[in-house]
């Protein structure tokens, strides 16, 4: 599956330059330069064009290949991520940093938990959503009845004024508006009396929101609504964010 996917983004990233007619032809340097951009500011999808498109350029250069699975690897994908660098080693041989990055990406796969996917609506703007469950999360050490939990993780871009993401609720799916609205606003009051926001994130961010799971949530659609607020804690936008649960 692995596989497939990176021959896949090969093609359109081969695509979308064949769209740039009469547009200078950008150079190895200048796309792995723009891949480490986008990798460090989070914008992990644009950071897999731009690796890729330097791996078209020169197959032969490792650190793109190295670049294309940290940006895999980030966004909550290790299995495409080694799938790369073992690519990368059959087509340029056992170079001592692909073999150091594809040992560490192996060594830290399974404990991050499996990447679930998820739909998400709701005014919130969000991009690389990534949801994680795992039966060895944190949040279970920390929560008598959790078996599990779940990890969400994504990058905000607006509204403008958000500058913090908090959960304000988590459990199996619940889509009516008005109860949507009652539970934002309990939790708003909540947080505003408890001061959760004494400090904001400049836009764009990336947030890390944690729930605890229980026996009865697993096999189930679950839903956890993400409220951001702004500097004076109140809610500018919400997101509701669905995946469904393995048994």
């Amino acid at each position: 599956m692995g596989k497939r996917v990176f021959s896949l983004v090969l093609v359109l990233a081969l695509a979308l330059g064949l769209c740039a007619c009469g547009s200078k032809t950008p150079t190895w340097q200048e796309q792995y330069d723009l891949g480490v951009r986008y990798l460090s500011d989070g914008n992990y999808e644009e950071a897999i064009l731009a690796f890729t498109a330097a791996i078209d350029i020169d197959p032969k250069r490792p650190e793109a290949y190295i670049g294309l699975a940290d940006s895999y690897d980030q966004s909550g994908r290790p299995e495409q991520a080694i799938d790369i660098l073992r690519s990368a080693i059959d087509l340029l041989g056992e170079l001592p940093e692909l073999l150091e990055r594809l040992e560490a990406l192996e060594g830290s796969a399974s404990p991050q938990g499996d990447a679930l996917p998820a739909q998400v609506e709701g005014s919130l703007e969000l991009h690389d959503v990534i949801c994680v469950f795992s039966r060895e999360s944190d949040v279970v050490d920390m929560n008598e009845n959790a078996v599990a939990g779940l990890e969400i993780t994504c990058t905000v871009d607006g509204p403008e004024t958000v500058c913090a993401v908090l959960i304000a609720a988590a459990g199996p799916a619940a889509t009516m508006q008005q109860e949507i609205d009652e539970t934002i606003s309990y939790m708003v009051d909540t947080w505003k009396e408890e001061g959760a926001v004494a400090a904001g994130e400049t836009l764009p961010f990336t947030t890390t929101s944690s729930c605890p799971l229980i026996s009865y949530d697993l096999g189930q659609t679950f839903t956890t609504i993400l409220v951001g607020l702004d500097e004076q804690t109140n809610a500018v936008g919400y997101a509701l964010v669905t995946v469904d649960l393995p048994s």
